[in-house]
This record gives structure tokens, sequence and C-alpha cells, in this order.
């Protein structure tokens, strides 16, 4: 049993129960599409149509599945990312995609089935900032299908993520700040503690700081490198700009804390003796190791508590550190160079709500100097 049509539109009913379809290639040949039923068949016919006319491949791999792809995917675009990057897309593929739709054919795939995922991993507890992220994994990985013909679109793209949801940064008063210091007095991660609240030095590059990069005779310290995760564990790696590589000043209070803690460090060196690893770092292990992030935070937890403070997160102490500066009128280019920002711009648009709370400053200052003299002219239409 047959239907013809213009050529390309033939659809034959086969003796052994299969139908199959056929449409000419752009190189004079045919190609042969085949299903157990006749719409089936109808619609890779159509597909397949729309698909030469766009320039594609045609005749997909039906059989792969989404764990395929993704997993060749991730060795593809492995050379192409920063390798802290490629470790977050690969456990966001191993916990989330591969366990929902790892065995659903990639070519087969909808926006239906991803909303849905979404649905579940936000009712599962995951925030809307995870789920936007693993989105924009899934998009990236679609967008290189659909360049490669393994896909007819790109169904992220008809999907609408979570939104983002900012995180409101929390820093400490300078009351606060003077309490968690003299909480700390004495710990083993004072100076630590110290140059986070002081300098507003990210954690990774606190950890990675060798003592040779600091210089007690002019009170400085100079960031070369920071702390950041690979695939076999933790590694010192190079700031991603030039502005990343700075020369900060540093309080007295600061350099004396660095002159205890070294301190310190030789007195554990000379009761371990030839056990010690001597890697230069300045926050180093028991036996002279690098630390984990993990450490610092718990203890830093420990000491917020033992304060009386509210506990945040460690990095919010750079956040704490900026704020610091720019209520007490530091200039923002200042601020940015210490943080290590690539352009101003940066610090500007971060600290914003920080900066509009500085003018409500400047505008009391100014009230005051003029003797609140200063009203708001006004006419009438």
């Amino acid at each position: 049993m047959a239907k013809h049509g213009n050529g390309e539109g033939t659809l034959v009913h086969r003796s052994d129960g299969r139908w199959c379809g056929v449409i000419m290639l752009p190189d004079g040949h045919r190609k042969w599409l085949y299903g157990r039923t006749r719409a089936q068949v109808a619609q890779k016919v159509a597909e397949a149509r729309r698909d030469r006319d766009k320039g594609l491949p045609i005749g997909r791999n039906e059989r792969q599945s989404v764990e395929q792809y993704f997993s060749s995917w991730l060795a593809t675009v492995k050379p192409q990312v920063k390798e802290s990057a490629w470790i977050s897309y690969e456990h966001r593929v191993r916990l989330y995609v591969v366990p929902n739709l790892g065995r659903v054919s990639l070519a087969k795939l909808t926006p239906q089935q991803l909303q849905a995922l979404y649905a579940k991993l936000l009712d599962r507890g995951l925030s809307p900032t995870t789920v936007n992220h693993l989105h924009g994994i899934i998009h990236h990985a679609l967008k290189d299908a659909l360049r490669l013909g393994e896909v007819p679109r790109n169904v992220a793209e008809l999907v609408d993520p979570p939104s983002k949801v900012k995180q409101q940064m929390q820093v400490y008063s300078p009351e606060q700040v003077r309490v968690l210091l003299a909480t700390a007095e004495g710990h083993r991660f004072e100076a630590l503690f110290t140059l986070a609240l002081t300098t507003g030095v990210r954690l990774g590059e606190l950890l990675a700081l060798k003592w040779a990069h600091v210089d007690f005779d002019h009170g400085a310290l100079q960031v070369q490198e920071g702390r950041t995760r690979r695939i076999e564990g933790w590694a010192d790696d190079h700031p991603k700009t030039d502005a990343g590589r700075r020369r900060i000043l540093l309080t007295t209070g600061a350099v004396e804390a660095l002159r205890k803690n070294r301190k310190r460090q030789l007195e554990e060196r000379l009761a371990i003796s030839k056990a010690w690893r001597d890697n230069d770092l300045v926050f180093p292990n028991e036996i002279g190791d690098s630390l984990f992030h993990s450490v610092v935070e718990r203890a830093f937890y420990k000491t917020a508590a033992a304060a009386g403070v509210p506990r945040i997160a460690f990095h919010d102490l750079r956040h704490t550190a900026a704020t610091l500066l720019l209520l007490s009128r530091v200039p923002v280019a200042e601020v940015s160079e210490m943080l290590g920002h690539a352009d101003p711009s940066i610090t500007y648009r971060v600290y914003a709500h920080t900066l509009r709370q500085g003018q409500h400053q400047a505008v009391a200052a100014m009230e005051s100097i003029l003797g609140g003299r200063i009203r708001r002219r006004t006419t009438r239409a």
C-alpha cells in the first residue's frame, strides 16, 4: 500500500509491517527513512526535509541519549573553559541532568521535560540561582548540539528558567569588627581574619600568600596567586587579570598580627623539625601544607559565635572591608585597586548601595557645615 506524492512524499507500507519514506538529498541521492507507523515516518520525512532546506545534516542519531551527548560534550568543552568552570559543569550534569534526563533521546528532548526538571529541582530545595546556572550549562550544550546538527532546535531557548536571586551582602559595623578582632586575639587565624577585614583580600589569595610576598619593612604585601579548585584538588593559580596582582599597604594592627603569626609558625616548625614541609606559606596547616577553605570558614564561624556577632559568609569580610572604606570617603578608585577589580566600574556596580549611603552622609555633612540653611526652592505653575 502506498501513497504517491511529488517524488519525495511517497510513503510505503512494507511487507514486514514497517513504513518507509524517501527524501531527495542535495547531491541527487535518495535517503530512505523507516518507522513502525505511517505517522511516524511522515514526521521523519517532514523533519528531514526541513533540515535539508536549512543545510543541516539529515538523519540524526535518535539513539543518542542525553547522557551520551553530555558526556562527549563535557570532554569537548574541557579545553575551552577554565578548569574551575568545567568542574562546575561536570558536577551539575552528573547530579541533575543525568539522573533525570539521561535516558531521554537527545533529538527528542522537549521544552516540557526541561521545565519539569527545573520545577523538580526547585521543589527539592535547590535555589533559583543554582537552577539558573544549570539552565545556562544546558543551553550551552544544546547550542553546540544544534550547530553540529544533533538536534533540530535548542529547546532550552523555549524554557523560562527561574530568575537568579541576588544575595544581599552582609557586612559588619566598625564596632562589630573591633569585637570580632578582639575575640580572635591569640587565635591561630588571628592574622588571617585581620587581613580579610582590613584589606578585603579573598580567602583563596590569603591561603596562597607566601612570606616572600610580605614586606614587613614597608608594611605591605603583594598578591600574586590565589587558591582555585582543579580536577585533582586545590592548587595555586594566577589572578584572572593584571589588576589581581597588586600591592596592598597594611594597617599597623595587621603588621603586628602577621609578626605574631610568623613567630608562632617558627615555633611549630622547630617543634616538629624534619616533618615540616616548607612551602613558604603564611597560612599553612600544622605541618606547613596548604589549608582547605572549609577549615578557615569553620574557625571563623566559631569565632563569630564567641564574639556574639552575626554569622556571615567569610567572603562578606571582603565586602565589610570595602564598605567601611567607602563609607569613610576613601576614593572608589583606591578601593577598587585594593580589591583587585579590573576596573573601578566594577566597584561602583557591586557597592552602589553603599555609595548612595555615602552621598547621604555627604549631604548631612554639608547641612552641618552651612548651618542647615540649604532649602529646596519651589516654584508654582
